[in-house]
């Protein structure tokens, strides 16, 4: 991980197109502001963290409907095929 220190309105810049901003620093908060191409998704730490939680909770939970279905199939006989 690269740290840099940067004052209220000094920038960095990410490869082509993506720029970071100090906008204020206010106490432990910085305000940041990112030029960036539509294409460029930009989440919050605590947001991917957040959508990974709840995909993984979503697969659980998908993981468990098979199951249970797999068991219902199992526990019920067979119908036979009519013509």
């Amino acid at each position: 991980m690269l740290v840099l220190t940067r004052k209220s309105g000094q920038s960095i810049h990410l490869g082509d197109g993506i720029v970071l901003t100090v906008q204020r620093v206010s106490g432990d908060s910085v305000r940041i502001g990112i030029e960036a191409p539509q294409s460029v998704q930009i989440r919050r730490g605590e947001v991917v963290e957040a959508m990974a939680a709840a995909a993984g909770h979503d697969e659980a939970l998908l993981r468990d409907a098979v199951m249970l279905l797999a068991e219902q199939q199992q526990a019920q006989p067979a119908e036979p095929l009519g013509d």
